[in-house]
């Protein structure tokens, strides 16, 4: 069974795989599926919270969905444009896409039910309370 680390060392591997690949052929090129970018994230744990900000630039508030599952945060966001420019004899309409997705597991002292959002300047901030005890406790399992 792969260690939380080595999962992450994967995906970081798969990640890299996708930007090289959308640098080489430009992101243009790539399906709209593929354009699902993660974000930068900052998690700081303190005495009473954890704290978790989130880098999403150019998204609006309403396009922000967050999750709380079974002590994962998802999160997943999108950006829109559509610019047009209309002259005499010329006409031009672009359109682009951005979606940001991203899990964050945390620690089962961090009560879920409590968690407050907020969104400025392109960073959501989540602010998630640390209960004083485990929630589930660990258990060693004996091999019979």
């Amino acid at each position: 069974m792969e260690s939380l680390f080595e999962e992450i060392v994967r995906m970081q591997k798969e990640l890299n795989k996708l930007f090289e690949e959308a640098f080489r052929k430009g992101f243009r090129a790539l399906p709209v599926k593929e354009r699902i970018f993660q974000p930068l994230v900052d998690i700081k744990e303190k005495d009473k919270n954890i704290v978790v900000e989130v880098d999403m630039p150019g998204v609006e508030k309403e396009d922000i969905k967050i999750t709380a599952l079974d002590h994962n945060l998802e999160i997943k966001a999108e950006r829109k444009r559509e610019a047009k420019v209309e002259r005499k004899g010329y006409y031009r309409e672009e359109r682009s896409y951005t979606g940001y997705y991203r899990t964050i597991p945390l620690p089962d002292y961090a009560q879920m039910d409590k968690i407050k959002a907020e969104y400025k300047n392109g960073v959501l901030r989540l602010t998630i309370p640390k209960t004083k005890k485990l929630t589930v406790k660990p258990k060693t399992i004996r091999i019979q």
